[in-house]
């Protein structure tokens, strides 16, 4: 048996058994094997008490861990009071912790979309829906796209008006 260790905060509208899936998505996508997923909830999602009395059980019962992240959303009502630590500080707590016991474990960040439960990791690109005129939609990282003249903004308003300018060709040939 090994363990995975999550970090979020005590918010009700997070869903913990659909955040679990996407932790597990995300240990098999890094070939980490984890039996046992643990949710530790503290205010704002900072690393405390819960974490090192979770790490000093799972010492005591011979469980390794082997993963370990802080998750923060973007709707914390802790952020707004000021009760949240920023992201990597969190992420060096949880890092510490993993130190002091000796855990040999990397730790993950990331984001939280409160709406829908949805997981954002800080190290994987983020999801954009491209339109195209042909074909289904798809939706793929932008970092992926092709960038012909090394130049992100200039390629993407370039393509939005080469689009423009596709419809309103369409366009006058209906009429």
């Amino acid at each position: 048996m090994t363990a995975a260790l999550l970090q979020v905060c005590v918010d009700p509208r997070l869903n913990h058994e659909l955040i679990r899936v996407q932790v597990r998505q995300k240990l098999e996508r890094s070939g980490i094997g984890a039996s046992d997923i643990y949710v530790l909830n503290d205010i704002g999602g900072n690393p405390g008490s819960n974490l090192a009395h979770t790490l000093e059980q799972l010492a005591a019962i011979g469980i390794p861990v082997v993963f370990g992240a802080v998750l923060h959303h973007d709707d914390c009502v802790a952020e707004r009071r000021g009760k949240r630590v920023p992201l990597e500080d969190a992420a060096h707590e949880m890092e510490k912790a993993f130190t002091t016991t000796r855990v040999r474990a990397r730790v993950w960040t990331g984001q939280i979309r409160t709406q829908h439960n949805h997981v954002l990791w800080t190290d994987e690109p983020q999801p954009v829906y491209a339109p195209f005129t042909f074909g289904p939609p798809t939706i793929f990282p932008t970092t992926l796209l092709p960038t012909p003249s090394g130049n992100r903004a200039e390629y993407e308003a370039s393509r939005a008006q080469s689009l423009l300018d596709a419809f309103r060709a369409r366009h006058r040939q209906d009429r």
